[in-house]
């Protein structure tokens, strides 16, 4: 007997502060990696950025006319030094401001399905707060304990039958045998990888397991 575990689990945190604009995803829906759940008001942020690339462009202005005043012999190596400092400067006020405002877009980390979303429009959420979570199902992973006894009979690739609790029946391989017994049990973990293509089968599923060993 087994229970099946998501592939992988993780919480979506705001990476910025501000008020909620949008949000494009709800609760249960499939995502794909990369996919815009929801949006943060950026619009100081797009200022800042509006200034920062003004700044940029007045500091590469300088340091051209700094080199060319040198190669005329006019200006001295410590101004030009100054000029690529000040745009090196504006360079960095650039990218970091670019980088807020990508921040302000909440993304999925992986494909999966959107789970205890509390996101909603025009609520205030500070950088760090948890706004969801998402769960990876496609494989599932169905975990079962293997008595001492019969470790020695079980390897990784084996095939092995997996029947949920729901009647349905899928074929699964052996994807981690434990190495380390419970220390209640004396049983060790063993893995089953199950294919489950859209994550149809949810988390959480009792199972029952069969693996031939011959």
């Amino acid at each position: 007997e087994g229970q099946s575990e998501p592939d992988r689990a993780t919480n979506i945190q705001a990476e910025a502060s501000g008020q909620v604009v949008s949000v494009s995803a709800a609760r249960g829906d499939l995502v794909t990696a990369g996919q815009e759940i929801g949006r943060i008001d950026a619009e100081t942020i797009e200022a800042q950025l509006r200034q920062a690339q003004t700044q940029l462009d007045q500091a590469r202005r300088d340091l051209n006319n700094a080199m060319a005043l040198q190669d005329r012999g006019v200006a001295t190596e410590d101004r030009v030094a100054a000029a690529r400092a000040a745009k090196a400067a504006a360079d960095a006020a650039v990218t970091a401001a670019e980088e807020q405002l990508e921040n302000t877009i909440i993304r999925a980390p992986f494909a999966g399905r959107l789970y205890d979303m509390t996101l909603d429009e025009g609520e205030f959420v500070d950088a760090g707060n948890v706004v969801a979570e998402v769960l990876d199902n496609d494989p599932l992973t169905v975990v079962i304990q293997v008595p001492q006894q019969a470790l020695s009979r079980i390897h990784n690739g084996q095939m092995a039958q997996v029947r949920f609790i729901t009647g349905e029946e899928r074929a699964g391989t052996v994807s981690f045998v434990g190495a380390n017994a419970d220390q209640q049990t004396r049983t060790f973990r063993v893995e089953v990888t199950v294919d489950n293509p859209d994550s149809e089968m949810p988390a959480g599923l009792s199972a029952r397991i069969v693996i031939p060993t011959g």
